[in-house]
């Protein structure tokens, strides 16, 4: 659960907090009471079932009570709350416009991420990984030298990798956002307009020319039938990274893909360090938050995360040969218990891979913690990732402890905590 004292820095108006969380909490059948009451500077909001209740109370700070057997409200209420935060309770459309020398472009301008099918280098390390392996065993037998086939195994996981990557990466050359100009037109819309309009309204403003952009854009201002407000906001990303330019980052370039996925994530190559940010991601954020954001993929490039992962891959190969040798040449071990001793040695080594990959991920919070604040990387990880934290808070089974073993990155209420854990011993 996400404390009282975090939410606090975080929400700056806490009063809509208390209005969003009324109408989302009495969405619920069994609600039996509801009061609120305004005394001084005071706002105290009480909600109460047969079995069970909340009490929120805003002064300076926001204070919240629960009591009841069942849990159901304080599950409900912590939801609410991140998803708050995550959307800044308002649902909007964000349009993104990309100047870049003397050009607008605009999403659709760009490749979308599936196109570049970043699994394929796995799949083909696998199949060749399960062919030599398959082939070692015999090669002895028939006297052949085995170790240019030990080798070719060891190192297919960078090679491969590696070369696929500078491959797919020309292909976002073009897309090159380090000297551009990203504009972010923000359509705040009215709560009462239903799921089906809005998704039509996103279909005609992804289809439309830029011409006819600006005119719906201007009619929709005017009409307010379906809108709150709109907003525009810049976000020069040169600035952003001068901001990290004393990290030694004169190979990183940033590159904008396509994708209605909320990712970014850092590729370390030969030639260049890359940043890779999805539109939807910066659709969603603001300036700081993106600096935030930016910031932790610095700091996997600093540490060479993405290199170390690949040793740790190529590392597994190794000893998944040395396993087949030892188990074959000198132990003599039958074919079934080989299979049952390489099942126990693949669940515990990724286990750890993950566990090592998890440790990445928190110390570049805490490398971004530095460089901007607590409240940018903290809403940075609760936008991208509100609703799996939600759906992870109010659909916990048996299974979540089990994910969370194979898991590469921590959940995000975890990640939450650490960063407040930091902050505070600053």
């Amino acid at each position: 659960m996400i404390n009282s004292n975090i939410i606090s820095k975080l929400i700056k108006d806490k009063s809509k907090l208390i209005e969003y969380l009324r109408k989302n909490i009495t969405q619920l059948k069994d609600i039996i009471y509801i009061a609120e009451h305004h005394r001084n500077s005071e706002h105290t909001l009480r909600c109460e079932s047969s079995d069970e209740g909340v009490e929120l109370r805003i002064n300076d700070n926001l204070t919240l009570n629960f009591w009841g057997s069942n849990s159901l409200i304080k599950k409900l209420t912590y939801a609410s709350i991140l998803k708050y935060i995550g959307t800044e309770g308002v649902r909007k459309i964000v349009i993104l416009l990309i100047r870049k020398e003397g050009k607008v472009y605009r999403c659709t301008d760009l490749p979308r991420l599936k196109d570049a099918k970043i699994q394929i280098p796995i799949v083909v390390v696998n199949f060749f990984s399960i062919a030599f392996l398959s082939v070692i065993i015999f090669l002895p037998i028939c006297s052949i030298n085995i170790f240019p086939a030990l080798l070719t195994i060891i190192t297919l996981p960078i090679i491969i990798p590696l070369t696929y990557l500078s491959v797919i990466a020309r292909k976002f050359f073009k897309f090159d956002i380090s000297d551009a100009m990203i504009e972010k037109v923000v359509i705040n819309l009215r709560d009462d307009v239903n799921t089906i309009i809005i998704n039509r309204l996103v279909k005609l403003l992804r289809s439309a020319k830029l011409k006819v952009l600006f005119r719906i854009v201007n009619n929709l201002s005017r009409s307010r039938k379906y809108v709150e407000s709109i907003q525009t906001e810049q976000i020069n990303i040169k600035n952003l990274l001068s901001k990290l330019s004393s990290k030694n980052l004169s190979k990183t370039r940033v590159y904008l893909v396509d994708s209605d996925k909320c990712n970014a994530s850092s590729i370390k190559l030969p030639t260049r360090d890359i940043i890779l940010l999805t539109t939807k991601l910066v659709a969603q954020l603001g300036s700081d938050e993106l600096l935030a954001v930016l910031a932790h993929e610095c700091s996997h490039l600093k540490n060479n995360d993405s290199l170390k992962l690949l040793a740790l891959i190529s590392l597994d190969q190794f000893l998944k040969i040395l396993i087949l040798v030892l188990c074959i040449f000198y132990l003599h071990v039958s074919v079934p218990t080989i299979v049952i001793i390489l099942i126990l040695y693949s669940i515990s080594y990724y286990a750890l891979l993950a566990k090592v990959l998890r440790r990445y991920e928190y110390v570049a919070d805490k490398y971004a913690l530095k460089i901007t604040n607590f409240v940018s990387i903290t809403k940075a990880l609760l936008k991208i990732g509100w609703r799996i934290a939600t759906k992870e808070l109010l659909l916990r089974s048996w299974l979540d402890t089990f994910q969370k073993i194979f898991s590469t990155h921590p959940d995000i209420l975890s990640r939450v905590y650490s960063l407040y854990c930091e902050c505070r011993e600053y």
